[in-house]
């Protein structure tokens, strides 16, 4: 479980208790996020999937409100909620372009514990469109890229740390 305590619209204060459980073939892997969204992932207790980009977008992207009831928008088309995942990361630098993440979302990472399966390895078993996988790896680093489909519980959570202006991380556990 995670308690929060949140002052001057800016600082956190955090505790975790986290479960040692006995774990076998899992990763550690990272899922870097924004502040903002890191209080509402917190408030949740856990992580929600979105679009696994296995499908070329088509049609009009469209905002709505997040599906989840968290108080974002998201922007999403007619393939945005096939095979939804939670994206993580063996990478434990937040390059931005390499990961395909705003800038924004490299503020906080989250260090989890779990079964994701290299994002290769599903794109594969999901038979994506070669060109369309072209377009989204290029110039990336999806050999760094995994997922794990459906939710993601903060219990798998092992660290939570956030990016200071020179770089530095600093875990708030």
């Amino acid at each position: 479980m995670w308690y929060y305590q949140i002052t001057n619209g800016n600082k956190v204060t955090d505790n975790m208790k986290t479960k040692n459980k006995e774990k076998t073939n899992m990763k550690k892997l990272w899922h870097y996020t924004s502040f903002d969204r890191l209080v509402n992932i917190k408030m949740h207790g856990k992580l929600y999937p979105s679009s696994s980009n296995l499908l070329m977008p088509k049609g009009q992207m469209r905002v709505r409100p997040s599906r989840y009831g968290t108080g974002f928008y998201e922007i999403y088309d007619d393939t945005s909620d096939y095979k939804p995942v939670v994206w993580l990361t063996s990478s434990e630098c937040p390059d931005s372009n390499a990961l395909g993440l705003t800038h924004v979302k490299t503020q906080v990472r989250m260090l989890f514990k779990t079964d994701a399966e290299p994002w290769s390895k599903f794109a594969d078993e999901n038979k994506m469109d070669k060109t369309w996988r072209k377009a989204i790896e290029k110039g990336r680093k999806p050999d760094t890229w995994f997922v794990h489909e459906g939710e993601l519980s903060l219990d798998e959570c092992e660290d939570v740390q956030f990016r200071a202006d020179d770089g530095t991380w600093t875990s708030i556990l």
